[in-house]
Formats: C-alpha cells, structure tokens, sequence
C-alpha cells in the first residue's frame, strides 16, 4: 500500500496487513477518508483498514478464495446505506454484500446464474441505491434496484453482446456514459434505461482497460485510458465533444518503441477537478498527474456550421407514447438546463445540466420523472435554460 499527502510528489509505503496481496483497485468510505478497503485480483480478497491506510486487516470472510483462479475483482460502497458490495469471480463465488464494513460477507448470486456471472465492475448510483455491475464477457449491464438481490439487464438489444467495463455519469444530470473493452461508447439520458452508440474510440488499436472519466468542468471532456491489444501499446484519449470525437493525447508520457510503455492501468480525476491522474503498469509502474485546465485550455478551430442562435425545436415525435427527442442549439459554451415541468409547474425531470459546447444538441425523454417511474398521460413543457434566455416547448404524451 502507498499513500501521498502531496498530490503524488512522494510516497510512503505500508505493508501491515497488505502481504501477498494482488491489488485491483482501493475503495474510500467518503465520510471518514481514514476509512479504505482494498480489494484483490488474482487468487486475492479484501482487506480494510480504519486509519487511513497505515495498517490492515483481512475483511472477506465468507467470500470464496480460489487459488486455481480470480477471486474479488469488483468492490463498491453504499455510504448512504452503508452497504458494501463485491463481486467474485472464483468457482463457487458470485455477488456478495456487507452491512458490516466487510467484516462478514452474504452471498446474494451464485456464479453462473443467468448473465450475473463474473463481475468486472460495481457503480453506484448516489442517492437512489442502484447498483450497475458489468458481470462479465459479453453481458451488457445489469442494475438492481434491491440491495443486489435481484438485477434486470438495461437495454439488452445494444449492450447484451458488449463487455462493458466502465460505467461513467455527467455531474449534476441522468446522463451515462458506457465504455467496452473494444473501445466502444454508448450514451444514456435517462440512467441506463435506453441507450445510443456514440463512437469507437481507438477504432481497434487498443482495447480500453485503464478507466474512464467525465470532466466535473465541462461534461463534453471525456476521458479514456487504453491497453495494447496484441502489441502491449496503451493511450490516453480525450473526447472534447462528448464522446462523438477522440483523439490521442500522450504528451509527457513515457513511450517506448511500441507506444506508451505497459498500457494505463487506472485514470481518475481529484475531487477538485484540478488534476487528472493516471498510472501506468508493466514495463514503467509509475503515476503521472495532468492539469484539467490544460486540455479544457486548448481552443478547437471554429466551425462555420455552428449555429448563431438560440432555439429549442419541437420535440419529435410529438404527440409521443415511446421515448421522444429534444434538439437545442446554443450560440456559444456555457451552462445549459433542460428540464420537463407539468401543468402546474411541478419540475419532473432535469435532462441535461452542465456546461455545453456551442452547436445543435439532442437529448432523448423515455418518459420516466426524477425518480424512475412513468409519469401520466397529459400536456408536459420542456424548459430550456441558458444564460439569462428561456425556451419554453409543449409536449403531449398519450399512453
């Protein structure tokens, strides 16, 4: 275990209680940050520390440890609930959850059952309790809705052949963001109910397999990390359009004569939105921070297709019983609200939050409120915000 306390300029090494440990990633309770777990990959588990990382012990009793392959690979936290989920992926294992900080585990799905089967990773959605879990090859995306007891595959006709490995949300909206393997990016406007393809972002070169971020600054910047796929090269890319366009960005990464040495093993972003972090794995074990000012700096060539006004068209179609489309238009960058109000004025729904890049936006409403549920036939609004500017558009939903 290695700790900084100054941004990454020096590290301090921990070894109580973390022997033999084949570290996937490290979970941190965000109420008490002296409060971590760590989690495992091959033939490993879980061990919790409740000082900041100094010391260690073991936390997945129950869980099935088996030394002829992967055991714990996927670890969240419910802080709100105080729930810990895990996934499994050695013979026996399966889906497990805590309500005792990980000091004794349940098992809640056996490995094999159905497509609830080997989970590469757990997100959690704040507030509601969902959990999503990307259980394995070829799957898609599962979200329970019951403390993991029970999981409903999310839009099985596009993800269903996909093995998904990152899940990804826009601040302060019900936008998702998906990432497979293979490089492919799938955008959701309603929290995994419906989604679009959007791109292919290393077009084959790599396969993605080094995290997956949206910018707290401006939720057009999306980051990706990649691994080499035959030939160990790995790369940094960056989406300044919201996952439509990508585009390489190694600058001050160490590079060896197939690529970025090893491949990325994890990106994230500090809470602050400051700083991109990375670290790279294999050949260089190393951890590099960029600043998010840097690439949000970099002014793209202007575009003499971009629109000069402000409009909110009508939606599409319309009157609508299915999902309907909204398309806006904003002359310029800046913060946009789209949200649908009722008859009384009553908000229902927030469909995009956040800063915008200037030019024609579509966001898609399946009809569902704040909460998930399916709102009533009648007369909705669809509200647009930006600046001090106000669009405002009739709808007509008949079930």
């Amino acid at each position: 275990m290695y700790k900084s306390t100054d941004g990454g300029k020096t590290w301090v090494q921990y070894l109580t209680g973390y022997e033999g440990l084949g570290a996937e990633g490290i979970v941190i309770d965000p109420k008490n940050p002296q409060r971590l777990w760590v989690y495992g990959g091959a033939f490993r588990g879980i061990v919790r520390s409740e000082n900041g990382g100094m010391t260690a012990v073991r936390a997945d009793t129950g869980i099935v440890i088996d030394h002829h392959g992967y055991s714990v690979t996927a670890l969240v936290y419910d802080h709100i609930r105080d729930v810990l989920y895990a996934g499994d992926t050695a013979t026996g294992g399966g889906i497990y959850r805590s309500f005792d900080g990980g000091r004794r585990w349940q098992q809640i799905q056996a490995y094999g059952q159905g497509l609830i089967f080997s989970p590469l990773f757990f997100w959690l959605e704040e507030g509601s309790g969902w959990v999503y879990s990307g259980p394995g090859v070829s799957s898609g995306i599962w979200r329970s809705k019951d403390f993991g007891m029970t999981w409903t595959p999310l839009h099985p006709e596009i993800l269903a052949e996909q093995t998904i490995y990152f899940l990804a949300k826009a601040p302060k909206s019900q936008m998702l963001y998906a990432a497979s393997l293979s490089g492919n990016i799938y955008k959701s406007y309603d929290l995994g109910e419906h989604w679009i393809f959007v791109s292919d972002v290393t077009s084959g070169s790599d396969i993605l397999w080094g995290g997956f971020a949206v910018s707290l600054l401006d939720t057009n910047y999306i980051f990706v990390g990649g691994r080499g796929n035959v030939s160990g090269k790995g790369a940094f890319y960056l989406s300044r359009d919201g996952g439509k366009n990508w585009q390489l960005y190694n600058f001050g990464l160490p590079q060896d004569n197939i690529g970025l040495a090893g491949g990325m093993w994890s990106l994230i972003q500090s809470p602050d939105a400051k700083y991109l972090y990375i670290s790279l794995r294999s050949t260089i074990n190393s951890v590099y921070k960029l600043p998010q000012a840097l690439l949000t700096s970099v002014q793209e060539p202007p575009s003499r297709s971009l629109p000069t006004d402000f409009y909110l068209r009508q939606n599409y179609p319309n009157p609508f019983n299915f999902p309907t489309t909204i398309e806006f238009s904003i002359p310029s960058k800046g913060r946009v609200a789209l949200d649908v109000i009722d008859c009384s004025g009553k908000h229902v729904v927030c469909l995009t939050y956040g800063q915008i890049s200037t030019g024609i936006h579509s966001v898609v409403w399946n009809g569902k409120n704040f909460k998930g549920g399916d709102v009533s036939s009648g007369v909705y609004f669809m509200r647009l915000q930006f600046g001090n500017e106000t669009l405002i558009r009739k709808m007509l939903l008949i079930r």
